[in-house]
């Protein structure tokens, strides 16, 4: 019986998206496979179909995802002033004043103070203004067909989980929007973690994590409980080293007292005593934290230290709470107006650097190095005054 099963799911798609196996007959066949694992699995020819009627591989996406394997990664200092912007600060505390009233009760609900359900909707999609112009449908199978080998089985169990989705109801069939990588909605959930913690907070009969606020904030707060979030236990302090820390203090679990009494302290008070990790994410020259529990709930949405640590500070930052920051920049580094600056020029000459924003990300970083290989320089870590002085030299006009 499953034989005619698959069968006939495999006609099914064959016929609706004959176009695609006439386009790409590999990505039919790989298609074809994975279809007859999700039906093994439970899923129905119905929604094999809709999840993959009209859906062909994305070049763009492929773009972006080579883009982001290119090895560059920011220094802490660039991500931060992407992250923690102060227009995304003033955000923050405009809609923690408008959504107050639907943010105490899922705050009470779930545990997690309003201002860090802020905070991770402004990171994840600068408070639902990002542009969802991608199908997450598409993008996942694009990722899980051709996208980077490490990754493909981590797409195609997000692929399983968008058909889960469908069948269940929880999206319609057609596209569905997301970020290029299959990201849902202003949450940014996968399709797994739509599965897991994604809220129906006004009990409509619908999960909207696209237009419904309360569902948007409620979910948020939910993954973050559902991964150890606990209101009122610190996330993360700055904190003072005042003498030279031995490898094997530096990486000990500590409580706040016992970090006191090895040379670490911190520089808000009085703190919860619960145990911490020592953090310094620009090395012993640079600002250090206690991270606690929290932080590590925190950086389950997104997976790396960095995140949680720019949703932490822009939590803080929302809540007007102070900042004592000083940042190891490098002496012969761009200030925002000179970034923007060499952002413009490099497009004038030619070199795709994205928006001129004074903002430091990986095409910026790609147009100067492809630059300075043009003018036999060797290719820089970040944009230097020295950079932008060959730029000059080389304007050009409009």
């Amino acid at each position: 019986m499953r034989g005619h099963v698959l069968a006939a799911a495999m006609l099914v798609l064959c016929v609706e998206s004959a176009h695609a196996q006439a386009d790409d007959p590999d990505f039919a066949a790989w298609r074809d496979r994975f279809s007859q694992r999700a039906i093994a699995q439970g899923r129905t020819e119905h929604t094999l179909a809709a999840l993959f009627e009209g859906v062909t591989p994305d070049a763009d996406v492929l773009a972006i995802d080579r883009r982001t394997s290119s090895g560059y990664t920011p220094a802490i200092w660039d991500y931060l002033d992407a992250q923690v912007s102060e227009a995304r600060i003033t955000s923050g505390r405009t809609l923690l004043r408008e959504a107050g009233p639907l943010l105490q009760p899922i705050s009470a609900a779930y545990g997690v103070e309003p201002a860090i359900i802020v905070a991770v909707w402004g990171m994840e999609s600068r408070y639902g203004a990002v542009d969802l112009r991608y199908d997450a449908r598409r993008s996942l199978a694009t990722l899980a067909y051709a996208g980077r080998p490490s990754r493909k089985a981590y797409f195609e169990r997000q692929l399983g989980a968008l058909a889960e989705m469908l069948e269940s109801g929880h999206v319609r069939a057609g596209v569905v929007p997301a970020s290029w990588d299959g990201g849902l909605g202003q949450a940014q959930f996968m399709p797994d973690s739509f599965l897991e913690s994604a809220v129906d907070w006004d009990r409509d009969g619908l999960i909207d994590i696209w237009g419904n606020r309360g569902d948007v904030l409620a979910s948020i707060a939910h993954y973050l409980q559902v991964h150890g979030y606990v209101a009122g236990a610190p996330t993360l302090i700055e904190a003072r080293v005042d003498r030279r820390l031995s490898a094997d203090v530096a990486e000990s679990v500590r409580t706040t007292t016992q970090w006191e009494s090895a040379g670490v302290h911190a520089l808000e008070g009085p703190v919860n005593d619960a145990s911490a990790r020592l953090y310094r994410p620009a090395g012993a020259g640079g600002p250090a934290f206690l991270i606690y529990d929290n932080f590590a709930a925190l950086k389950s949405y997104n997976g790396v230290q960095r995140y949680a640590l720019a949703a932490a500070m822009l939590a803080h930052a929302i809540e007007g709470r102070p900042r004592a920051l000083d940042w190891p920049r490098p002496a012969d580094g761009l200030t925002r107006e000179e970034l923007m600056e060499f952002q413009g020029l490099l497009a004038a000459n030619g070199y795709n650097a994205g928006n001129a924003d004074g903002v430091m990300g990986e095409r910026t970083w790609l147009a100067a190095r492809a630059f300075a290989a043009d003018v036999g320089v060797a290719p820089p870590n970040y944009p230097t005054k020295a950079l932008l002085e060959a730029l000059r030299a080389r304007r050009t006009t409009p």
